[in-house]
């Protein structure tokens, strides 16, 4: 898994390489472009929810952003996606919203 700092890498790599600037992501994420820039310095990460529309928008698989993967493209199950993500949905139901962030936090920066 990547590091906060090789997250933050990637998502400014390739949003650079798309000729994207952080305000075009951050609306189409429907984020701030504070939150774009602060997920590139690696002051805090993207949210699970916008992992695999922040990857789809860059082109890259949600296993290289993450750094799981050093192919930028490569192919993914979906659904291997898509049960884990209905597994993350159901432990987020039963967290409260602190919990929850540090949960989600431990995904990213783990």
């Amino acid at each position: 898994m990547a590091s906060g700092a090789d997250l933050a890498g990637r998502i400014r790599a390739r949003r650079e390489r798309c000729g994207l600037k952080q305000a075009d992501l951050a609306a189409a994420l429907r984020v701030s472009p504070q939150a774009v820039s602060k997920w590139e310095r690696g002051e805090n990460a993207p949210d699970l929810s916008l992992l695999l529309p922040l990857a789809q928008l860059l082109d890259v698989s949600v296993d290289w952003l993450l750094g799981a993967s050093d192919d930028p493209r490569e192919v993914f199950d979906a659904t291997v996606v898509a049960t884990g993500v209905q597994s993350a949905r159901q432990v987020a139901a039963t967290l409260a919203p602190r919990e929850l962030a540090r949960w989600a936090n431990g995904i990213c920066y783990h």
